[in-house]
């Protein structure tokens, strides 16, 4: 009997975790809605995906699959099944609804580089953080930086994730020939991680709290 609670409990568990998981995968994949017509890229491998896109006409979301299939392994390797799982959730559908929504309201939404970078930062990070809390990544960059915060605990991912998302913009800035890329990408992707870090203490606290989330 206390076994069948048992697993009662954990498909309720693993339910939930994955509704949190696809609601945050709304405001990210929006955040690209956003930025799609403006100077600003962002990091990690789907921004890669976006640079493919903007210099050869490429899927981001196809491509941003593509891609991350390798790492995905190596997490699967380092992480567990748990994360192949819920990571597998989140790059399908972020990927599926950039897809599906770039092509339809991109070029609907009129915004100046500097408020795009700035709110495009501000949903990426919230979907980010969402996405992340239950045990998730985005693959790219954020696997990586969970291997490196696995070896060294005290240091923040969204901090992390800043350095190698950096050396991603850096090169898309050098082979678009743009640096106005470089100024608003950084700038996108500075508030995206302080957004991150800022989800993840107010769950931490809400936990603290025993508020269940």
């Amino acid at each position: 009997m206390k076994m069948e609670k048992r697993k009662l409990v954990s498909y309720r568990t693993y339910i939930r975790e994955i509704l949190m998981i696809l609601a945050g995968c709304i405001p990210y994949a929006w955040s690209f809605v956003v930025i799609h017509n403006i100077s600003t890229i962002p990091g990690s491998i789907v921004g890669v995906a976006t640079i493919c896109n903007r210099l050869l006409g490429t899927s981001i979301g196809v491509l941003n699959v593509i891609l991350n299939i390798p790492l995905m392994i190596a997490g699967t390797w380092l992480l567990g099944r748990k994360m192949l799982l819920y990571t597998g959730i989140a790059l399908v559908g972020t990927s599926a609804l950039i897809d599906w929504w770039v092509p339809v309201f991109a070029d609907k939404i009129s915004v100046s580089p500097l408020w795009g970078a700035v709110w495009g930062g501000i949903l990426m990070g919230i979907g980010a953080g969402i996405i992340l809390y239950p045990g998730s990544s985005l693959a790219g960059t954020t696997v990586i930086g969970k291997m490196i915060q696995i070896k060294f605990p005290k240091q923040k991912l969204g901090n992390i994730l800043i350095v190698l998302d950096s050396i991603i913009i850096v090169c898309g800035a050098v082979l678009m020939r743009d640096i106005t890329i470089l100024l608003y990408s950084l700038l996108y992707t500075l508030i995206c991680m302080k957004i991150i870090d800022g989800i993840a203490c107010l769950f931490s606290r809400a936990a603290k709290k025993g508020i269940a989330i």
